[in-house]
């Protein structure tokens, strides 16, 4: 792959502080998804990052969840908008790439339960070209204390910027550009 500027950034302390606030029954496991992210991508022959977002990032334990945004750049044979009627058709074929890349962050752990919902249209403007949800997939286990949710964000075309798929706090937990 050719090499991509990108405004991917990343800040050791912002970082540290954010695991640092982390619950140890979950930290490890966070830890291992920043570990794996980069090497799964790389097998995948992908580039992109895992962003930390939502009340983990900014606000005190406990929290319901922790969610995740899964941003990865298009490659050649990835679904193109243009060859979908809308965009929900669009982005329910793109966010099995999204499952895909969760599921091999947890390969060979038994023990997670998978549960995927696709995208689907605001329904108060009932168009199929308006997002009401990206789509996410949840991870459960008996063993963490809380789920933990990746949110698909297809970045069309190279590169990815993460100030245009956050409105809010993260953390840039993981990333294949070093």
């Amino acid at each position: 792959m050719e090499a991509v500027e990108t405004p991917i950034k990343h800040e050791p302390q912002k970082l540290a502080a954010y695991l640092d606030k982390l619950p140890e029954s979950i930290r490890p496991t966070i830890e291992a998804l920043r570990d794996t992210f980069p090497r799964v991508l790389s097998d995948l022959n992908r580039r992109g990052a895992l962003v930390a977002v939502g009340g983990a990032v900014d606000k005190s334990w406990p929290r319901k969840d922790i969610d995740f945004i899964v941003a990865v750049e298009e490659k050649e044979g990835d679904p193109k908008r243009a060859d979908f009627p809308d965009r929900l058709a669009y982005a329910t074929e793109d966010f099995k790439i999204t499952e895909r890349i969760v599921r091999s962050l947890f390969e060979g752990k038994d023990e997670m339960r998978f549960e995927s919902l696709p995208p689907q249209m605001d329904y108060e403007f009932e168009n199929p070209n308006i997002l009401g949800f990206d789509g996410s997939v949840t991870v459960r286990s008996d063993d963490l204390p809380v789920p933990m949710e990746f949110i698909r964000s297809s970045q069309e075309g190279e590169g990815i910027s993460v100030g245009s798929i956050v409105n809010g706090p993260y953390v840039i937990l993981s990333s294949s550009y070093g």
